[in-house]
């Protein structure tokens, strides 16, 4: 990849994530609860209010506090959580590196679990057994985030464990049906291919090993992809299971209407989103040589 493809992938960055925050100052703004809230919430001190008043430019004009929250947010200040009476860029962080215990070791194993069925998907599609894995998963994938989080919760240890074996089942379900539905697009579209391989003398795992090599670039959007919709699940994981990562501080700030807990909450989780889209995208670019970015 040359330095213009990734200068141009860095700038759509950046704009998404200022979208995101003017978006976040905007409703903060035009909201007088949160002002209201600011005055009357049993938790809030005068500092607080204070502070939380000049970070959201509340004795300015909007143009004024926009800058002063932009300035203020890039250089690392979410401002104060009202119900922690603490800053929120600490709060974040810290629930974001526990949270990262339990999404890349179930990433890894959702990952490793997927890729086996996807060669067992090659060898055996259109088979009974192979029905029998798709129905299964499209069960799971139908199950309510939150029962099956209840579900692992009574009948697993409460402990990270779990809730690494429960974000794996999650991604994995998401990878496999979404790899499945495009593999059999992909051998559709193959069998002159199958067929060419075949006259050369080529055996049956040589053809699979080369149909997998074709459908890395899937293969790794698909994980990218899980990643992003693995977000959401996490406050009904954490929050189930009370542990204090970035989901169950979402949770904890809707809980309370602490407005900036929820903001920097939303803002990390939708810059990991976006992250997890823009590497889907270097990687393909890198495999594929028909992904233009």
């Amino acid at each position: 990849m040359d330095f213009s493809k990734l200068l141009k992938i860095i700038t759509k960055l950046l704009i998404m994530i200022m979208l995101i925050s003017i978006l976040s100052y905007i409703l903060a703004r035009i909201s007088t609860s949160v002002y209201t809230m600011l005055s009357y919430y049993e938790y809030s001190s005068p500092r607080v209010v204070e502070a939380l008043s000049k970070y959201y430019g509340f004795g300015v004009s909007p143009l004024q506090g926009a800058l002063i929250y932009l300035g203020d947010l890039f250089s690392g200040n979410m401002g104060i959580s009202i119900f922690y009476d603490m800053p929120v860029s600490n709060i974040v962080f810290d629930a974001l590196m526990k949270s990262l215990l339990i999404i890349l070791p179930s990433t890894v194993l959702s990952t490793f679990l997927v890729f086996i069925l996807v060669i067992y998907t090659i060898k055996y599609i259109g088979t009974r057994l192979d029905r029998v894995v798709d129905y299964l998963f499209i069960s799971l994938m139908a199950i309510p985030e939150v029962l099956l989080a209840i579900i692992f919760f009574l009948y697993l240890p409460s402990s990270i464990l779990s809730m690494i074996a429960l974000l794996a089942l999650y991604q994995a379900t998401f990878i496999y049906v979404f790899m499945r539905r495009n593999m059999v697009h992909i051998l559709s579209e193959s069998l002159d291919l199958v067929e060419y391989y075949l006259s050369l003398g080529f055996k049956g795992k040589e053809i699979a090993r080369e149909l997998i090599r074709m459908s890395l670039p899937l293969f790794y959007t698909s994980i990218a992809y899980s990643i992003s919709t693995v977000i959401p699940v996490l406050v009904f994981v954490e929050t189930v299971f009370n542990y204090s990562g970035i989901g169950y501080m979402m949770f904890t700030a809707l809980e309370n209407s602490d407005y900036p807990l929820a903001s920097g909450c939303f803002l990390i989780l939708a810059i990991i989103a976006i992250l997890s889209n823009m590497i889907a995208d270097l990687i393909s670019s890198r495999y594929d040589w028909r992904q233009d970015i």
